[in-house]
């Protein structure tokens, strides 16, 4: 099975510096990244096009669907990690967000710790692995998956220590692997005897952060 990971495209909030919920647009560079994008997997065989329920994400997907004919199929389990209610709208710069981020980073390896209504690290990474099961469960050869910048990552970290994985492991990734707007992982996922381990199935990456297509 091969699976092209997709982030969306830029939205009002990413371009304002502010924190976002599942309603946030994609502004207009944000749609056109969304159709050069799309234009790229113009012929590439796809068997289906997986989406996050947030709306950039949403009209990203359905950009791709558009060129390719597939239709979109939605699932929760590919939500952006939920940040506090209480910052939606509100500069990362702002006095009260850092004072909750800041709290937050604090406890963030307490896999009980919540501020408020926020979905913490070891959840959005048991959400990944989650999201994983669900995927080789499918049928389908090739996939498309339209999904968020931090949640690529608690994937990424997923595919590279299986169950192990931890938010010590998550927080290295994150800084170490960036994501650009559209930004293309690559992954395929086998089964059979392989590698040091002689896993029977296995994941692993063929590209991170492909974004050629913005060039």
């Amino acid at each position: 099975m091969k699976v092209y990971f997709v982030r969306h495209g830029q939205t009002r909030a990413n371009a304002a510096g502010l924190h976002q919920d599942r309603s946030d647009e994609l502004n207009d560079k944000g749609l056109e990244e969304a159709k050069i994008v799309a234009d790229r997997f113009k012929n590439t065989r796809l068997d289906a096009i997986l989406s996050s329920d947030t709306v950039r994400a949403l009209v990203t997907a359905e950009e791709i669907a558009k060129v390719t004919g597939k239709k979109v199929e939605v699932t929760e389990l590919l939500r952006e990690r939920r940040r506090p209610t209480e910052l939606v709208g509100k500069s990362f710069s702002s006095e009260e967000v850092l004072r909750v981020v800041e709290e937050m980073e604090k406890n963030k390896h307490q896999p009980d710790f919540h501020h408020s209504d926020e979905e913490n690290h070891t959840e959005a990474l048991t959400r990944a692995q989650e999201l994983l099961r669900f995927l080789e469960k499918r049928k389908e050869e090739n996939m498309l998956v339209v999904t968020h910048s931090a949640f690529m990552r608690f994937i990424l970290t997923s595919i590279i220590y299986d169950n192990e994985a931890t938010t010590e492991q998550f927080e290295r990734i994150y800084d170490a692997f960036r994501t650009s707007n559209t930004g293309i992982m690559v992954c395929k996922y086998e089964e059979g005897l392989r590698g040091l381990y002689k896993k029977e199935a296995y994941w692993y990456v063929e590209t991170w952060n492909d974004h050629s297509h913005l060039a």
